[in-house]
């Protein structure tokens, strides 16, 4: 039997080349005018942007999803659930899971309600 050849972590000429060195120093070094609140990522948006996709979880089942929903969502779930006959409930961060593929139909109630939706799935 063979041995393999096993990489050798002390020759740095082998790991040498890092396509993120030239970034590092906005990193380490952020600059001073630059609060740390400025450097997180603020993933709940105000109510005008509503993220719409539909997503395919285990078993083929496909799911219309709705992100960033900030207020009222008990609400919507409950008159998107009664407008489609369908089924739905709330995920974790206020999401919104509406069972089948009813991207139009989930756009159309909130343009109606008159908040912005982004995020179209490109089919």
């Amino acid at each position: 039997m063979k041995k393999k050849k096993r990489l050798s972590f002390e020759e740095d000429k082998a790991l040498a080349h890092n396509p993120f060195s030239k970034l590092g120093h906005l990193v380490s070094n952020p600059s001073p005018e630059r609060s740390s609140q400025d450097n997180q990522i603020d993933d709940t948006p105000s109510q005008g942007s509503l993220l719409i996709q539909e997503e395919k979880r285990a078993r083929g089942k496909w799911v219309t999803c709705v992100y960033h929903l900030v207020s009222d969502d008990k609400a919507h779930l409950k008159a998107l659930k009664t407008k489609l006959g369908t089924g739905g409930s709330l995920g974790e961060k206020n999401q919104l899971e509406i069972q089948g593929r009813k991207l139009k139909e989930v756009v159309a109630y909130f343009t109606q309600k008159g908040i912005q939706v982004r995020g179209f799935p490109k089919n």
